[in-house]
């Protein structure tokens, strides 16, 4: 394994914030009110957290397979691994200086994949048979968390796992094939999403004709994840980066925030008809947009996720 420390100006993000409280809320003058998600008031946090220099590295071999890593200064088996997941713009170092903390004050090592758009375009979708074995995203991270594990000795055996758009796609998708590798889960703004129905062909659905046939979707395993989704009040614009897809829209909807309410929905319902408790909040910032690193800055999301990933158990049920 070949790793790089750096440091650069981008990265040095200001942690230091004046207290604020911003309001968790559906955004009733844009959207019809989802009864079924929380509303609640969170607080940000006046805190510094020292910066810390992510590492970038790559596979010996694999050397298309790269990631930053931020190790705390002790590691043992019991660890907890968290693995964060860029969107399409790639942000993988950005991710990982955001969430440094939770390496420099013990709580975790942090992994930040680098999915590049040339060997790993289409990551968002892990588990495509017409992908080749060596372009899977979903094998990519695998063989990360195996050189983890070889290297430091930590169990990557089970990791706390957060997405956002892209990211948040690969993310629950990666939960649909891994369930037992994934204790709590994070879904930040996905654009759309792989909905309960086996009438549709993967992506889209669970249908089985497009997928591996080394894989199978563990879908009932996923409703066990303690799993938070969280959308943005102001994510309502069909940007560049959208799925504009006629199927797409018609069947989840226009808007991302449409569309996290819908596949919230469908969720509890699939749930319920097989009868089985499900671990799922679904929290909407009022006025956040589609841009995680201005979320970080104006609203601290990052401790709304950190919180949630090392919440025990009792208060999640």
């Amino acid at each position: 394994m070949i790793c790089i420390s750096f440091l650069s100006k981008k990265m040095l993000w200001d942690r230091s914030r004046n207290m604020r409280t911003y309001q968790v809320l559906h955004p009733a003058a844009r959207e019809l009110p989802n009864q079924l998600s929380r509303a609640v008031i969170a607080k940000g946090h006046n805190k510094s957290v020292a910066a810390v220099a992510p590492r970038f590295c790559q596979l010996d071999h694999r050397p298309e397979v790269r990631y930053f890593e931020v190790l705390p200064d002790t590691i043992d088996r019991n660890t907890p691994v968290v693995v964060v997941v860029h969107g399409i713009s790639r942000h993988a170092r950005e991710y990982a200086s955001i969430f440094s903390g939770l390496a420099s004050s013990g709580k975790a090592i942090l992994i930040a994949p680098l999915f590049d758009d040339v060997k790993f375009n289409g990551y968002q979708r892990p588990g495509l048979a017409k992908t080749s074995v060596a372009k899977r995203s979903d094998n990519a991270l695998n063989d990360i968390l195996k050189n983890v594990q070889d290297e430091y000795g930590v169990d990557t055996s089970r990791i706390h796992l957060f997405g956002f758009s892209g990211g948040a796609q690969f993310s629950q998708r990666y939960a649909l094939f891994y369930p037992q590798r994934v204790e709590r889960l994070v879904l930040a703004a996905p654009g759309w999403f792989t909905m309960p129905d086996e009438k549709y062909s993967y992506p889209y659905g669970l249908g089985q004709k497009l997928i591996d046939t080394n894989l199978k979707f563990r879908f009932n395993e996923t409703l066990s994840i303690p799993t938070l989704l969280l959308s943005g009040g102001d994510d309502i614009y069909r940007d560049a980066g959208l799925n504009k897809t006629a199927r797409i829209d018609r069947r989840q909807g226009m808007t991302r925030l449409e569309r996290a309410y819908n596949w919230e929905k469908e969720i509890r319902a699939s749930a319920d008809e097989i009868n089985q408790p499900i671990l799922l909040e679904h929290e909407v910032i009022a006025d956040a947009g589609h841009n995680f690193i201005d979320n970080v800055r104006r609203y601290s999301v990052d401790h709304l996720i950190e919180e949630f990933l090392f919440r025990k158990p009792k208060e999640t049920e």
